[in-house]
This record gives C-alpha cells, sequence and structure tokens, in this order.
C-alpha cells in the first residue's frame, strides 16, 4: 500500500490579482473537460473513431459569507457587468495549504472576469445560519503544480550553485590534451641504446613508457641510471605475474634496462637486443639469473 500522504481539502485560500478576498466557505468548479469527437468510418464496423476536439475550463463558483467591508468581489462584478464598462479580466490562484499554513499546491487561473452573483438566502428567524454570497467566475486556463519542501528547495538551490560553479570552472580551465607519446630514435644509428628500445617495445604493446609521475624521458639525453630513477616506486625483485613493464639491472646503479612481459606462469617474455640489433622476444625463467640482479617496474596500458 502506497505511503503517499493524501492532503485535507478544508484549508484552502484564494487570491485574484489586487482583490483581497476574505475566506471563502467553499470552492468549486475546478474541472477540466476535452471534447471527443466520434466518426463512423465506412468498412470498419467495430466501433467508430474517435478524436481529441476542444478542451473547456469549467466556471469556478466561490462562496463565503457576507462582512461589513469586504466588498471587492462585488465591486469588481458590479464595474465589470453593471458599469458599462470593458470587462476588466484578472489572474488568480486557488492555494492548498496544510494545517501549519504552509502551501501545498496551487491552481493558477488565467483571463477570469465575474460572470454571476448570487445574493444569501434570508430566512427569518432561522438561528445558527449566516448570510452567505456566491460568486461565479470565468476562465481560460488553468494549471497546478505541487509546492516542494523548503528543505527539498534548498538543496535543490545548492545542487544546482554547484553545477554552475563546475561548468564555469570547466570553461576557465583548459582541458589537458592526453598526447600520445611516440617512438624515439637514437641520434647515432650505431650507438646501443637499450633504454630507447625498451621504450619502443612498451609503445608497440600499448603500454605507457613514461615515468610514474607521467613525464617523458629522452634515451638520448639519459643514461639507464637516470631512467630508473624515474621509476622509484613498486620496484620488484621478480616479475610481478600479469604485468608488463620494465627490467633495470643490475640492482646497484642500473646500466641496461629491457620491456618484460609477464603472465600467469612461471616464466615471462624479454625482450632483448644483441647490440643495436632490433630486440627479439626471449622465454626467461622467474627464477633465472636475469631475475637474481634486476628490478622489475609494471607498467600501466596507454589510455
Amino acid at each position: 500500500m502506497s505511503n503517499e500522504e493524501i492532503f485535507t481539502s478544508y484549508y484552502f485560500a484564494v487570491e485574484i490579482d489586487s482583490i483581497q478576498a476574505a475566506e471563502f466557505k467553499s470552492c468549486s468548479g475546478l474541472e477540466i473537460k476535452t471534447d471527443v469527437l466520434e466518426l463512423e468510418e465506412g468498412g470498419f464496423n467495430y466501433s467508430t473513431r474517435k478524436f481529441i476536439g476542444k478542451t473547456h475550463f469549467q466556471n469556478i463558483i466561490l462562496e463565503h459569507g457576507i462582512t461589513r467591508h469586504n466588498n471587492d468581489l462585488y465591486n469588481w462584478f458590479f464595474h465589470s457587468s453593471l458599469a458599462d464598462n470593458e470587462r476588466e479580466r484578472k489572474n488568480g490562484s486557488i492555494v492548498l495549504k496544510s494545517l501549519s499554513g504552509q502551501e501545498i499546491k496551487r491552481w493558477n487561473f488565467f483571463s477570469a472576469f465575474p460572470y454571476r452573483w448570487v445574493g444569501p438566502k434570508l430566512v427569518a428567524g432561522l438561528a445558527g445560519s449566516y448570510a452567505i454570497e456566491k460568486f461565479e467566475i470565468v476562465i481560460e486556463d488553468v494549471w497546478g503544480h505541487i509546492e516542494e519542501d523548503a528543505d527539498q528547495e534548498e538543496e535543490q538551490e545548492a545542487v544546482a550553485e554547484i553545477a554552475v560553479e563546475e561548468t564555469a570552472q570547466e570553461e576557465q580551465e583548459p582541458e589537458v590534451e592526453n598526447i600520445r607519446p611516440q617512438p624515439q630514435t637514437p641520434h647515432d644509428p650505431n650507438d646501443y641504446h637499450c633504454d630507447i628500445m625498451a621504450w619502443n617495445n612498451a609503445l608497440d604493446n600499448d603500454i605507457d613508457p613514461r615515468g610514474q609521475n607521467g613525464e617523458d624521458w629522452d634515451g638520448n639525453n639519459l643514461n639507464v641510471s637516470g631512467v630508473f630513477e624515474m621509476f622509484p616506486n613498486n620496484r620488484n625483485e621478480v616479475p610481478p605475474a600479469n604485468t608488463s613493464g620494465y627490467a633495470f639491472t643490475p640492482r646497484e646503479n642500473p646500466t641496461h634496462m629491457i620491456f618484460y612481459e609477464r603472465g600467469s606462469g612461471n616464466t615471462y617474455t624479454a625482450h632483448q637486443s644483441e647490440g643495436i640489433l632490433p630486440t627479439t622476444p626471449q622465454t626467461w625463467s622467474v627464477n633465472g639469473i636475469f631475475a637474481n640482479d634486476a628490478f622489475f617496474v609494471p607498467l600501466p596500458a596507454l589510455e
């Protein structure tokens, strides 16, 4: 069963532009009806075709007790209908309230003018009855909305302000383009550069060859020991399973590096080179001679 709150209907108010209306005994006529046009189509005998016609807004009827000074509604009716003046249209609202007086829902109506006034039924000797007058108002349109809770409104405003600030910040801060690192080439083709080979091997396998802070490095300007200093973290004495990265040897002051790949087994692939020749993949044991004096540093995949 739904826990949705159903509001009471006996606490409401009526607002009509500049008219300061008194409390009303009743308000009726909040009704919208749309015509249905039926058409008999030849060859279609099952039923008639139905189409949407015009929409009608019913008259709003207000009843309240007569007081000595509150004649605003009657004056509106008199000046619009009896004084040969141009009929004055007004906008207004019917407001449903909670017992604490908080607005719950309002129905706004538009282009209204007074259509009928009914005076009180006067009966001599009938004790306890009040003089009630009735006004009937013609309207052209009406729509309603629920009034949000104050806390919910504040929360929505705060979220909207944060969204505006984030949008402004995004507009001010230029977007940093993620540029893919490029292959390196030795300045001297006859010079052996294991570091450049390892960089290019990583790129060929969609692995990010850059330093652990995302910085580029150039093997033409750094030696292997300098490259090793750019990877101070996550140095492993054996290649971790399911990783790819650099292997530096010897562990003290490295002078040689290669690119490695390891799956879940006890071997790994070392991309080793003989001199300036291109590297070739070789299968080595994780406990082999090279691993006994090397640090293995895993690298992330390229985005």
